[in-house]
């Protein structure tokens, strides 16, 4: 880090002077015009590169699968651009279909524009509008609702209700989505920063809670199937325990996610690591009995167990994160 001396020159105007090798890297000469974009944190951020207007990022999917154009969207959207084109020299009806699927499956995102060489899409979220802690919530929501329903599904051999939590999925990857939007965005745009209200500690905090509510829904979805493949009843003590181990796996992370969106005290996080090792260690003898039964439904009920096991360490991983997050609270001189 370097320091800088602040002069003043007449009565109300303060100059600060720029490293040379820095100006010289950046390509800033004597009277140009620079960014300068105060934050909320006390810093002031100078962009040697936003004097420009930069245009509409071009992307070329020529030859790609329409499997690969629709991830490279979905790529786009999860950098936080507004606004990108892609190209290719005849984009198939392929395609074009998987930039419109992409587009759909994303908040905020459309086709704004489409010639016979390249599709635009754009995406009209408001920063303004938009809350990270709203959307953490909803995800939570989402995921633990699939994880909830995924264990019900395989404890009442519900198929119908095993299909839902696989569509639901989709829904979840949207919402973790947006977050991750935020997130990568504010890295360079000290303005959407300012307008979430946010610092970036806590922002990563937040993406590092999505991250792990994503994989949760995503080992719902996983664990759904399981439902269909029951050929015999299990034992009812099997049932109750599978049920009641995925309550308790519920209620953890839930606890996890508002210790870390509220900034609970420590005590409320001591507990948090206690009841979580005292969970995993309940499992892990359940998963015993399971292994040691030698029924041969014992492996579906395992795997519950195993994302069981998962959704805790999930839980314990946010709780982690909210312990950090108040011992930066504690330190506010340091930035």
């Amino acid at each position: 880090m370097e320091r800088r001396k602040v002069q003043q020159t007449g009565s109300s105007t303060y100059t600060i002077s720029l490293p040379k090798q820095w100006a010289s890297d950046h390509g800033i000469e004597p009277g140009m015009q620079l960014a300068l974009c105060p934050g909320d944190d006390g810093s002031l951020v100078i962009g040697a590169d936003q004097t420009a207007d930069g245009g509409t990022p071009v992307v070329d999917v020529a030859d790609e699968s329409p499997a690969a154009v629709r991830r490279a969207v979905e790529r786009c959207y999860g950098l936080g651009y507004d606004r990108v084109r892609f190209v290719g020299d005849g984009l198939s009806s392929g395609q074009r279909r998987a930039i419109t699927t992409a587009a759909n499956s994303r908040t905020g995102l459309q086709i704004v524009g489409e010639t016979d060489d390249g599709v635009t899409v754009g995406c009209l979220l408001d920063t303004t509008e938009v809350s990270i802690d709203r959307a953490v919530m909803q995800l939570q929501y989402v995921a633990l609702s699939m994880q909830t329903d995924a264990a019900t599904a395989l404890t009442t051999a519900d198929e119908d209700l095993a299909a839902y939590v696989t569509e639901r999925r989709r829904d979840a990857e949207r919402r973790a989505a947006v977050i991750e939007r935020y997130f990568e965005r504010t890295l360079t745009d000290q303005k959407a920063l300012n307008t979430l209200g946010l610092g970036r500690p806590a922002l990563f905090d937040y993406r590092v809670a999505a991250d792990r509510l994503g994989r949760i829904a995503v080992q719902a979805a996983e664990l759904a199937p399981a439902a269909g493949r029951l050929d015999e009843s299990p034992p009812d003590e099997w049932l109750d325990s599978t049920a009641s181990y995925a309550r308790c796996a519920r209620t953890h992370t839930e606890d996890a996610v508002a210790a870390l969106l509220d900034g609970d005290d420590s005590t409320t996080l001591s507990d948090l690591r206690e009841s979580g090792g005292r969970l995993l260690d309940d499992l892990d003898e359940f998963d015993r009995a399971l292994y040691e039964s030698g029924r041969a439904d014992a492996f579906l009920f395992g795997q519950a167990v195993d994302t069981l096991r998962r959704v805790v360490q999930h839980g314990d991983a946010i709780a982690a994160r909210a312990t950090a997050a108040r011992l930066r609270a504690s330190r506010p001189d340091e930035k």
